[in-house]
Parts: structure tokens; C-alpha cells; sequence
């Protein structure tokens, strides 16, 4: 956001925030963007379909050793009603 009151940040005190956004510690249980598998879908859209909750589906994955957070599959879940609805 632009602040006419601030003095300007020199550049090395713009690369420490930089760095210490990056180097921050993740909340969760973030598995770094691995793709979905057709496995996962199977089980999502079936526990989906039986009117399911994510958070139980998330426990499920995670039986079956794939490691899925409750958001994650909540997102997931909207994504694949996204895609069917373009099918249709």
C-alpha cells in the first residue's frame, strides 16, 4: 500500500522482509502442491456423493496414506463439481 508519511525502505531492508516472508513456518499440514490422483478423486466423489463432511473424508485420505487437509478437500470437492458442471 502506497504511504506518503513512511521514509522509503532501502533495498537490503526490502530483501530481509522478503526472506523472512519466505522463510516463514507453514500452518498445517501443506504437502507442497502434489496433484491429485484419480485414486483421491474416487474416494472424495463417493464420500461426497453419500453427503459425506470433508473433515471425515480428510480423515479417510489420510487412512488410506494420503496425506489431505480438510481445506484441501474442500477445495478439491469445488474444483470437481466446477469441472463436472463444465461437462455437462
Amino acid at each position: 500500500m502506497f504511504n506518503l508519511f513512511k521514509t522509503k525502505k532501502t533495498k537490503t531492508e526490502q530483501v530481509k522482509e522478503v526472506k523472512a516472508v519466505v522463510e516463514a513456518p507453514r500452518k498445517g499440514n501443506y504437502t507442497g502442491g502434489k496433484t491429485w490422483t484419480k485414486e483421491e478423486d474416487m474416494i472424495i466423489t463417493g464420500f461426497y456423493n453419500l453427503g459425506i463432511a470433508a473433515s471425515y473424508i480428510s480423515e479417510k485420505l489420510t487412512e488410506c496414506g494420503y496425506e489431505r487437509s480438510t481445506n484441501a478437500v474442500q477445495i478439491r470437492i469445488s474444483r470437481l463439481n466446477k469441472l463436472q458442471n463444465e461437462e455437462a
